[in-house]
């Protein structure tokens, strides 16, 4: 039998890469403001999530909270990987 992802596993990952993107985006675009992509990922999923898709596509407060929950985890991800990024490329060299 073949295995198949389902397509809310799809989704899932498609929105915490689409938060991930937002942040490393930022951060390879203007170093150092990822945070500007953290914000914009955050206004975008709260109104597509919470407005857009409740109305247009008819989906539950439960089934958008997952997914906006997905874009942030996505972006949280991503910061806390600029910055550790940042941590390293503070410390002295030799420190560690």
């Amino acid at each position: 039998m073949k295995w198949l992802p389902s397509p809310d596993l799809i989704a899932q990952f498609a929105h915490a890469l689409a938060g991930a993107t937002s942040v490393f985006g930022m951060e390879a675009l203007w170093p150092g403001h990822g945070w500007i992509g953290l914000t914009a990922i955050f206004v975008f999923a709260s109104l597509k999530e919470f407005i857009f898709d409740s109305v247009v596509e008819g989906q539950t407060f439960m089934e958008n909270l997952r997914d906006f929950g997905f874009y942030m985890l996505g972006a949280g991800i991503a910061t806390a990987a600029v910055l550790i990024r940042m941590f390293f490329a503070a410390v002295p060299k030799g420190l560690l």
